[in-house]
């Protein structure tokens, strides 16, 4: 499954998809938006901060988890340093990549240690500030990766991108796996 943008916010799948796919151990690849509502969500669903807000449709909550960064990253190209043992480092093969962004919004440095610190959440990458780029759920999940930049931009380039092959592949696994146990049934 593939959330970003408005699917995420508007249509109500940001609960949807933080409490189906993790459970049901679905592949999942957020971006954008969606990292920035799966954020919240878990922040709620997980962390019991019912007050957990996005900056862009609620300015003056007193837990903006997600808030407007200083400069917004709007069809730039950056470096991105991916930490080791992790599944964005294992699909890319490397520790830095070039990747491609369209956002304006993202975790506000001020809630980085709560997410860092769980067991089941993991930062995936970060830019040359050191800001968070990419985040994981960790442990058992096959694959659930976010991404604050866009991977399938790589297309525009001619060049597929590894983090959607990944993706693709562990979807594939899942669903082969579950197949094959259906037809043992």
């Amino acid at each position: 499954m593939v959330c970003a943008r408005e699917s995420v916010s508007q249509y109500g799948w940001g609960f949807a998809c933080n409490s189906i796919c993790p459970r049901a151990a679905y592949s999942f690849l957020w971006h954008l938006r969606g990292v920035q509502h799966a954020l919240i969500e878990y922040a709620r669903n997980v962390l019991g901060w019912q007050d957990a807000e996005h900056e862009e449709t609620n300015a003056s909550a007193s837990r903006l988890i997600i808030q407007q960064m200083e400069c917004a990253l709007v069809e730039k190209t950056r470096t991105i340093y991916l930490n080791p043992n992790t599944k964005i480092s294992a699909a890319y093969g490397t520790e830095i990549a070039e990747e491609i962004y369209r956002c304006r919004f993202s975790l506000n440095p001020e809630f980085e240690s709560v997410f860092s610190a769980r067991k089941d959440f993991r930062i995936g990458a970060r830019d040359e500030s050191g800001e968070v780029r990419a985040l994981e759920l960790w442990g058992e999940h096959p694959f659930f990766v976010a991404t604050l930049f866009q991977p399938e931009r790589a297309a525009f380039r001619g060049e597929p991108s590894p983090l959607i092959i990944a993706f693709s592949e562990a979807a594939q696994l899942y669903h082969a796996a579950k197949f094959s146990r259906l037809q043992k049934v």
